[in-house]
């Protein structure tokens, strides 16, 4: 979202507005901050930096959130897709097997045996 290597540490204040600027757009996070009162103070309002921070760390919660979901959603998916293919497999079993009775059968009760 930010190219880094085209910021300079001179910039202070076009850097801040810059994070400030994507935060809103990318992050839905709201300009609680001017970015003259931080660069411009020696010691910025801490409270207002604290809300500002604990905004963004809820954002990136919930995309974690969001990511451990996906991630179960994607652990449910490959255990059905293997209860279906062992399912398959189990069917196939079966009617293998049934096929050999039925066929060991017809061949038992075509042949004598042997008490005529």
């Amino acid at each position: 979202l930010i190219d880094y290597d085209s910021l300079t540490a001179e910039d202070k204040l076009g850097n801040l507005n810059l994070a400030f600027d994507v935060a809103k757009e990318h992050l839905d996070v709201a300009r609680l901050l001017d970015a003259e009162d931080i660069v411009n103070m020696p010691r910025p309002d801490e409270r207002s930096i604290m809300t500002y921070v604990a905004q963004l760390y809820q954002v990136f919660s919930s995309l974690d959130k969001v990511e451990t979901a996906g991630r179960r959603i994607g652990k449910l998916v490959d255990f059905a897709k293997m209860i279906k293919d062992l399912t398959n497999d189990y069917e196939a079993r079966a009617r293998a097997l049934k096929n050999k009775v039925t066929s060991k059968s017809q061949e038992l009760e075509g042949a004598g045996l042997g008490n005529d």
